[in-house]
């Protein structure tokens, strides 16, 4: 079964943040992605 699907997001839009509980998983296909551990600002 695939269940898999192109999503597309905004520029400085939060994915998924810290200590949210999710099972999906995702890649990125064309851009960037910056990860932030911590308080972000």
């Amino acid at each position: 079964m695939n269940r898999s699907s192109i999503r597309l997001f905004r520029e400085d839009e939060v994915v998924i943040a810290e200590g949210e509980a999710n099972k999906e998983m995702y890649k990125i296909v064309s851009g960037k992605a910056t990860v932030y551990f911590g308080t972000v600002k």
